[in-house]
């Protein structure tokens, strides 16, 4: 029988190496597609991601613990809907204040004003 802790810490490696792997790979698409700096890419990808990741393991007890006998098809949908929106506001306005403070750079600074259409994209 596998204990309730050990099984949190496998879960926890496994999301854990999951979103590293998502920040290389969205490093590597800033540096090589998007032209930025390599330094630029991985903090930009840490950031962004890493603050994803954290946001977002806090909801997990929103979808974990809903009770469908509870509540409506609808009030499930609007629940979880309006519960992303309010996840996506704070990660980008968390991501953009952090981004803006971190890096003093210009270019930085266009690339990140030029980026919001295609994060807001990404965190639904």
């Amino acid at each position: 029988m596998v204990s309730s802790e050990s099984l949190n810490k496998v879960n926890i490696t496994i999301y854990s190496t999951i979103w590293i792997l998502i920040s290389i790979v969205q490093a590597v698409i800033l540096h090589y597609f998007y032209n930025l700096g390599g330094y630029f890419a991985i903090a930009d990808s840490l950031v962004f991601n890493g603050l994803f990741a954290l946001l977002s393991s806090s909801i997990w007890y929103i979808v974990r613990f809903t009770d469908f006998s509870k509540s409506s098809i609808p009030s499930f949908i609007l629940n979880h809907f309006f519960s992303m929106l309010c996840l996506i506001a704070i990660w980008l306005a968390l991501g953009f204040f952090l981004s803006r403070t971190i890096f003093k750079d210009v270019e930085y600074n266009v690339f990140l004003g030029q980026s919001l259409a295609w994060r807001s994209i990404m965190g639904i």
